[in-house]
């Protein structure tokens, strides 16, 4: 089978695990929150059944493994959540560990995840159903005054999920701006993550002017499994928390 070939089957086969078996729900206390389980009962037709079943045993194992533990749900909401909060924290860690320069402050999309967590367990699986595209990891560089731009569209739309950052809401406009500790700097130049899709203006963002963009050569997916990996290996449990980064202004 050809590499090319190969690469189709085994990504048609990850599909099928995580989306033709998913009959089985975990639901949160507080929240009443559901997640897809993987339980690996999957029905195909014979055609794609031929195709995947030497792949199904591996495919079933891989996406059962345990990544990370968490103490805490890790729910969404605006201005700020635990769960978003969590994620853009990751994305932030996993930049630095891959960009040459300093990444100040991380940014995303609420809608992009997908799902929430109850505190515990968290699998390969959980990580595809909260993250099931194919975004890239993508670095930026940009001034404060592009940086206020891109906040102030976060502020407008009630928050967001980010790290680096702390600001408070006032109306439709981002303010008292700090990144790291710092007051922001209209003309310092500052470096930004976030996934390609909201670089290229996704979910209707107005993308400020870039300095720079590099790709960090990693799909995001697999950035957050590194980064829950890594911590899970360091014996960390995660703790998901909101610690008012975004605010009211009062």
């Amino acid at each position: 089978m050809s590499v090319k070939v190969f690469r189709i089957v085994f990504h048609a086969a990850l599909l099928f695990l995580l989306f033709s078996g998913c009959n089985t729900h975990y639901t949160g206390k507080a929240s009443g929150m559901k997640n897809s389980g993987i339980d690996g009962t999957l029905n195909t037709d014979s055609l794609t059944e031929s195709l995947i079943a030497p792949y199904r045993r591996p495919l079933e194992s891989s996406m059962k493994e345990i990544v990370a533990r968490t103490d805490a749900e890790a729910i969404k909401g605006l201005p700020e959540s635990s769960m978003g909060n969590l994620v853009a924290d990751l994305l932030l860690e996993g930049a630095n560990r891959r960009y040459s320069k300093k990444v100040d402050l991380a940014f995303l999309n609420t809608g992009g995840l997908r799902v929430e967590w109850q505190a515990g367990n968290i699998s390969r699986a959980m990580v595809y159903e909260l993250m099931p595209f194919e975004n890239e990891s993508e670095v930026v560089e940009l001034r404060g005054a592009q940086v206020r731009i891109l906040l102030n569209q976060v502020a407008a739309r009630g928050g967001a999920p980010v790290a680096g950052t702390k600001f408070a809401i006032n109306g439709d406009r981002a303010v008292n701006i700090l990144i790291g500790e710092k007051t922001l700097n209209d003309t310092a130049l500052y470096v930004l993550t976030s996934t390609d899709y909201l670089l290229n203006n996704g979910d209707k963002y107005e993308m400020p002017l870039f300095e720079k963009r590099t790709s960090l050569n990693v799909k995001f997916r697999d950035l957050l499994l590194d980064e829950l990996a890594r911590k899970n290996q360091e014996g960390r449990i995660i703790h998901p928390a909101k610690d008012g980064r975004i605010y009211a202004a009062h």
